[in-house]
């Protein structure tokens, strides 16, 4: 006889199958945060988490890319698995992958940011993805691989330190990989004979190696140059790396870096600079006789260029050409070299080449451009004929960031070719448009207030301003004294229309002073070392900082004023300590941050009487010199941004966790919505990035 089936039970399977849609759509939420993807993808994805199939990247947890996408970080290499998984890894532990063929990116966690990525390998028949790099110094290695395109990562241990260079897999089964070892001038070189999964050493270089290729039959090669860039390698194996000769490219060579590309064990193309000439050369029988190709006219002699061929015939490579200024350029050739055309010159200029190649398929070629300026990726759907960018926010980088309402903030920056423009936001930080763009290089400073005053203050002399959101800009009728070369760092107004602009001409930092809202500045105050930033505390307070190639350190530090900015004091106890950044909390509390040194810190300051007296609450080795940021919601939680990472505490600086061991982009600027609900950042290579808070 059948049984009832109990209400209670058809219940409990309801309640069920709704914390599963609840759960799944949540995990969505997670992962589509900042993504603009259709809804139809979106669906698709909430039906691929319901199935447990959806994968949640942790750090959309925390931080939301707003500005730049796929990166900033410097790219190594890339490599597709298939027609729509692929991955670029690079700098600070930069894993992105795409789902979609290259359409979209997004940042997988599993990279350590204290590491840089150089090298990325996918076993053709296993799929099995492996990423290797290791710290700039050599003092630690970073090795892992894969099953699951990036789902869950396992390390492997090479049982010595280094940096993985380059990994390539000769078949499904023979790979090799190279082990730089910079501080001894080395570089180890790994073989696998199983797929990728256990490594022996057996061989090493005394140079340093940065391209290797190897194939089936046990023939491989790689280049390299010794520390101080004076003497090129190239060598050849013919037995997986046990043992190595010498090539000879081409006497005469005046750079020690090449680059090289090999189609099949006997016919390659290498890179160099000859006689004080770009050179590409070709090989037909494995490296023992080379022809010169010709080459453009219009090359600058700046540095290597990149190659890389598909087939015989087709090929590319990256170089600089010069019109004036130098331009990073691909140039593509479809009869083996013999002929080139350029089919994409970057219009940024850039002094060096740094830019990589990698293919999906014949057809869809990826590339990207590492510069000073910021990386940008490339894609081309006609095998390299024409390109597209696939990144927005390359050429900038942002100053500081202001919100004077829960909605409405402004942050400034430019670079080099790009414009100084002013960003705007109207929806508390997610997205951001410009407003105002003129002439060329940075903006440093912004200040804004809820009732529509914007300024935006940089290099050159230039301060504008807006007293409507941004709608229409304004420039002050009269700079006085101050010289057209002045850099502005820092701006500042209080209530009563007093302004103050801090900067430099050289080695002389400047105070200048406005008593009508601005329309016309003076000079009040000098002193032989850097301003770098200055913020009213009150109506007649004010606080400035100073550092940078001063005659005489001593003039660095803080500098406090009474009277709304007529005349400075230097506060003792801070004199020589290299400052950036400035945070107001209240009236008795404010804090300051260091600048860019040879000492390699991450350093900040707290007062809580007004600048009298100072305490040092945050101090971290840095990787690079670079400016530390900061900003305090309260007394308790605060933020630092550095090149030693991305700092949170919560107890007023006692103790700190590090959120990121580097961010995308160093955060130059930092400023929270007045409800103190949320804190956004804004810096290096165009990022903007924002999280809720506490």
């Amino acid at each position: 006889m059948d049984k009832k089936f109990p209400i209670s039970r058809y219940v409990q399977i309801i309640c069920a199958f709704i914390f599963i849609i609840i759960s799944a759509q949540c995990k969505l939420e997670l992962f589509n945060a900042g993504d603009t993807r259709s809804d139809a993808f979106r669906r698709t994805q909430l039906l691929r988490c319901l199935l447990g199939q959806c994968e949640i990247p942790f750090a959309s947890l925390v931080w939301t890319e707003a500005n730049r996408t796929p990166t900033a970080n410097a790219m190594s290499e890339g490599s597709f698995v298939n027609d729509q998984v692929g991955f670029i890894v690079g700098s600070d532990g930069l894993i992105l992958r795409t789902a979609d063929g290259g359409l979209t990116w997004n940042r997988l966690v599993a990279g350590d940011r204290d590491h840089d990525l150089n090298s990325i390998a996918i076993n053709p028949h296993s799929k099995v993805v492996f990423i290797g790099g290791g710290k700039i110094d050599s003092s630690s290695t970073f090795f892992q691989y894969s099953l699951n395109s990036g789902r869950q990562w396992t390390n492997i241990s090479l049982g010595v330190n280094g940096i993985v260079s380059s990994i390539k897999f000769a078949d499904s089964l023979n790979a090799l990989l190279t082990l730089q070892d910079q501080t001894s001038d080395k570089t180890y070189i790994f073989s696998s004979f199983d797929g990728g999964f256990t490594w022996r050493k057996v061989s090493e270089q005394n140079f340093i190696v940065n391209q290797l290729i190897i194939f089936p039959s046990g023939t491989g090669y790689i280049s390299g140059y010794n520390t101080t860039f004076t003497i090129p390698f190239l060598k050849k194996t013919q037995n997986f790396g046990e043992t190595w000769q010498d090539v000879n490219m081409v006497s005469g060579s005046s750079l020690g870096e090449v680059s090289i590309s090999f189609v099949s064990p006997n016919i390659g193309y290498v890179a160099l600079v000859s006689g004080g000439q770009q050179t590409i050369r070709k090989t037909y029988n494995g490296g023992e006789s080379f022809e010169s190709l010709s080459l453009p006219s219009n090359l600058a002699i700046t540095s290597v260029a990149r190659v890389k061929f598909q087939t015989e015939t087709q090929g590319y490579f990256i170089a600089n050409t010069i019109n004036t200024l130098t331009y990073n350029s691909i140039f593509k050739t479809i009869d083996g070299g013999n002929t080139w055309t350029a089919s994409y010159i970057d219009a940024r200029s850039a002094t060096s080449v740094s830019g990589v190649i990698f293919e999906k398929n014949s057809i869809e070629v990826f590339a990207f451009m590492n510069t000073s300026l910021s990386p940008k990726l490339l894609y081309s759907g006609d095998s390299g004929s024409t390109w597209s960018a696939r990144a927005k926010g390359d050429g900038l980088q942002f100053g500081r960031i202001v919100m004077p309402t829960e909605t409405i903030g402004y942050t400034s920056g430019g670079f080099a070719a790009y414009p100084k423009s002013v960003y705007k936001t109207i929806d508390g930080g997610k997205t951001w448009n410009s407003v105002f763009e003129t002439s060329t290089n940075l903006f440093r400073d912004t200040f804004a207030t809820a009732s529509g005053v914007v300024w935006a203050v940089g290099q050159q002399r230039t301060a504008v301003y807006s007293n409507d959101y941004g709608a229409n800009w304004l420039v002050p009728a009269s700079f006085g004294a101050i010289n057209a070369t002045t850099e502005f760092r820092g701006v500042s107004f209080n209530n009563s229309g007093v302004g103050l602009l801090a900067g430099y001409q050289g080695s002389v930092g400047a105070i200048a002073r406005s008593t009508d809202f601005g329309n016309n500045w003076s000079n009040v105050f000098t002193i032989n070392a850097r301003f770098l930033n200055v913020r009213f505390i009150n109506e007649t307070k004010a606080i400035a900082v100073s550092g940078f190639t001063a005659s005489n350190t001593s003039q660095y530090g803080v500098y406090l004023s009474n009277d709304a900015g007529a005349t400075w004091t230097q506060v003792p106890s801070m004199s020589g300590i290299l400052l950036y950044d400035i945070h107001v909390l209240n009236e008795n509390t404010f804090y300051v941050a260091s600048g860019a040194s040879s000492n390699l810190l991450d350093l900040v300051y707290r007062t809580t009487d007004g600048g009298t007296t100072w305490t040092k609450i945050f101090e971290k080795t840095a990787l690079v010199s670079f400016n530390t940021s900061v900003a305090f919601s309260d007394e308790l939680n605060g933020i630092v941004s550095g090149r030693a990472g991305l700092w949170k505490t919560s107890d007023g600086g006692s103790t700190w966790s590090r959120e990121l061991p580097v961010s995308d982009g160093t955060l130059l600027g930092i400023a929270f919505l007045p409800s103190k609900t949320r804190v956004i950042g804004s810096g290096s290579s165009g990022t903007i990035q924002y999280r809720s808070w506490p």
